[in-house]
């Protein structure tokens, strides 16, 4: 009677055991194709900034100083595996840089959801549109690009640096919710109403050279922040109240 009872449990637990490990694989391989895809997508994007004369950066290489002697940091990885299947399947990229680059788009950088850091300066780029998909986007410099619209940085809520030089931007608006914003430059654009930068109450240093915008205007935007230091035109300089206080 108790072999007979006992059967019945050693198949079942035979049963269990091969169904949990059957989900656990597909699991693993779910998890694995997920990754393999992911750093395929990452691959391409890399080949594509590097034929438009751009320059990446991964994780790993903004581990050292660069002001000290140390050597390069190691990539992560077994080296024979990293060998076969590429740095992307084990790191993500986070700095682009397009300094001067001819590229007119930015699609492709959409898929780098990690990045931290872009320079697209000197280019011909006009649409933000794809850059409203990397949300741990921090520093952005967009320098005599030919961008007019900021509507899609809007949605960029860690930015904590932002330069906009030499631009057909004239609305300032989406800026105000970029409420992270530490420093902003905002030089040679159309733009006429600073009144969205009131919003920006984490902001310490504005560097801003814009003609349509008065420097009285400039002293009433002071008083409204009054933590911010303020660089102007004419080497016109509003420190923080605080400052003055100590």
């Amino acid at each position: 009677m108790k072999e007979q009872s006992t059967k019945p449990k050693r198949r079942f637990y035979l049963r269990f055991t091969l169904r949990t490990l059957l989900v656990v694989m597909t699991a693993i391989c779910l998890l694995l194709g997920w990754k393999v895809n992911q750093a395929k997508r990452q691959r391409d994007v890399v080949t594509w900034i590097e034929k438009h004369a751009g320059i990446v950066t991964y994780q790993y290489q903004t581990e050292r100083d660069p002001f000290s002697n140390d050597p390069e940091p190691e990539p992560p990885g077994p080296t024979w595996l990293r060998n076969i299947i590429g740095i992307d399947f084990f790191d993500e990229v986070i700095r682009v840089e397009f300094h001067g680059s001819a590229i007119t788009e930015l699609t492709p950088l959409a898929n780098l959801s990690g990045l931290t850091y872009l320079n697209i300066s000197e280019t011909q780029v006009d649409d933000l549109t794809p850059l409203a998909k990397l949300p741990h986007l921090t520093r952005l410099h967009l320098r005599q690009t030919q961008v007019r619209d900021l509507t899609p940085l809007s949605r960029l809520t860690d930015l904590e640096y932002l330069t906009v030089f030499d631009a057909h931007v004239d609305y300032l608006a989406p800026l105000a919710k970029l409420t992270k914003l530490k420093q902003l430059g905002l030089s040679d654009i159309p733009a006429r109403d600073v009144t969205p930068l009131e919003m920006l109450v984490h902001l310490e240093l504005l560097e801003i050279r814009i003609s349509n915008v008065s420097n009285e205007r400039l002293g009433e935007l002071h008083k409204q922040l009054p933590n911010l230091e303020i660089i102007g035109p004419d080497g016109i300089h509003w420190m923080p109240l605080k400052d003055k206080d100590e």
